[in-house]
């Protein structure tokens, strides 16, 4: 399967879930950015989630490639959150995929490891494998932030995995 047909699949979900898409070019990628804000209830409290989605392709991917494009994501991320609404409770998701038929193990690894620490920003680098159709990311939800780390993982499991009809399997880490 061609990288288009996993693009194509995979932000159609965002179309019919009213994701705002747009076409950009971020740091040296040609990228479709799907962003909106949802909400999570608690038993005390109502937070907004900003959700971000920077996907872009490349024939090959080793691990400063999925570094460098993290990073550009989350700065565009930084720089963009004004487009959502913002309130007191409002936390910032930043998907940042890169699908590939070539991955290099290094670059694997690293998707898998924990994402840095942000205040109110979470990040999630995804791999998506297009020969194998295998997405690489990190899922332990352990410790203060699980509950945010787990919207995380909900998240990737809908709009990532799911009933995608390209088969998409899952590797993380469970540790």
């Amino acid at each position: 399967m061609s990288n288009t047909v996993h693009a194509k699949e995979i932000f159609t979900r965002f179309k019919n879930e009213d994701f705002y898409l747009i076409d950009e070019t971020i740091g040296l990628f040609d990228v479709t950015v799907a962003m909106k804000a949802m909400f999570k209830s608690s038993w005390f409290t109502t937070d907004q989630m900003n959700v971000f989605v920077i996907m872009g392709m490349s024939d090959r991917v080793s691990k400063e490639t999925i570094s460098s494009f993290s990073k550009t994501a989350l700065d565009y991320v930084k720089r963009n959150k004004k487009k959502l609404p913002k309130t007191m409770k409002s936390v910032l998701f930043c998907f940042s995929l890169l699908i590939s038929p070539v991955i290099e193990d290094e670059a694997r690894q690293w998707v898998m490891q924990k994402p840095p620490n942000h205040f109110r920003l979470f990040e999630m680098p995804l791999l998506l494998d297009s020969h194998n159709n295998t997405l690489f990311s990190y899922r332990k939800t352990v410790g203060r932030q699980s509950s945010h780390y787990r919207f995380l993982q909900e998240l990737v499991q809908k709009y990532f995995v799911g009933e995608l009809s390209c088969g998409i399997e899952r590797l993380f880490t469970t540790d």
